[in-house]
């Protein structure tokens, strides 16, 4: 973030413009609002969890501690994601993992809780839908019990009326964005300082090429002078 917010107005103007274009169909979706909420939690270690982080006696997997040690300097679930190079999908499981085990504590917002059982694969779903309020238990027995003909899960509730292809859509986003991978190449962003360098390298250079071009023309013209003599 703090290499984009270093970077020229015009090309933070690009991004927006884009990013803009590219989340409209999801702006105003509540589900993608959850995940923008999760993205940004920031676990809060139990006293098991720091004791677990300081000692480490127990010998958990290096990815737990990396979880533990960032969620303990205050970073949210997207940011421990980018720094471990971990999938959003990756840090879910570990996410549930802590809480199973105590090492953090449970989220006090349930759509946040949902959205990481949902993420680590523990729930699928209708289940995932239930939770966060956008169906019924009543409704989702009903969806289960009906008779597929080829129709995905999410199309059967769709064509039961109880929720909108965008709510599908948009879980369906979810799930399929938090499997990828991000790494961000940008270790160096041009600033107007680099530029000047670049052209004061850019001159020695010319100055160089110059000053051996005037060697090889002198040592022709001492050639041509031998000859006249």
């Amino acid at each position: 973030m703090n290499k984009i917010s270093d970077m020229p107005l015009y090309i933070k103007q690009i991004l927006c413009e884009r990013l803009y274009s590219e989340l409209s169909d999801f702006a105003c979706n509540d589900i993608l609002k959850n995940g923008e909420n999760f993205s940004s939690y920031n676990p809060t270690l139990t006293f098991k969890g720091e004791t677990e982080l300081a000692k480490k006696e127990i010998g958990l997997d290096r990815n737990i501690y990396n979880f533990l040690e960032l969620s303990k300097k205050g970073l949210g679930i997207a940011e421990i994601s980018v720094n471990t190079f971990l999938t959003l999908e990756e840090v879910s499981k570990h996410f549930e993992f802590c809480i199973e085990e105590k090492l953090v504590e449970m989220p006090e917002s349930s759509a946040i809780y949902a959205l990481v059982e949902y993420l680590s694969g523990k729930i699928f779903l209708g289940e995932y839908l239930l939770k966060i309020g956008k169906i019924t238990e009543e409704q989702l027995n009903n969806a289960i019990n009906q008779d597929a003909n080829g129709k995905k899960f999410g199309e059967i509730l769709i064509s039961s009326g109880y929720v909108t292809p965008a709510d599908i859509k948009a879980v369906l986003k979810l799930k399929e964005e938090a499997q990828k991978r991000f790494v961000l190449d940008c270790d160096v962003v041009p600033s107007s300082q680099m530029e000047c360098v670049n052209d004061s390298l850019r001159q020695k250079d010319e100055i160089s090429n110059l000053k051996s071009e005037n060697k090889k023309l002198k040592a022709q013209l001492n050639k041509l002078l031998e000859l006249v003599k």
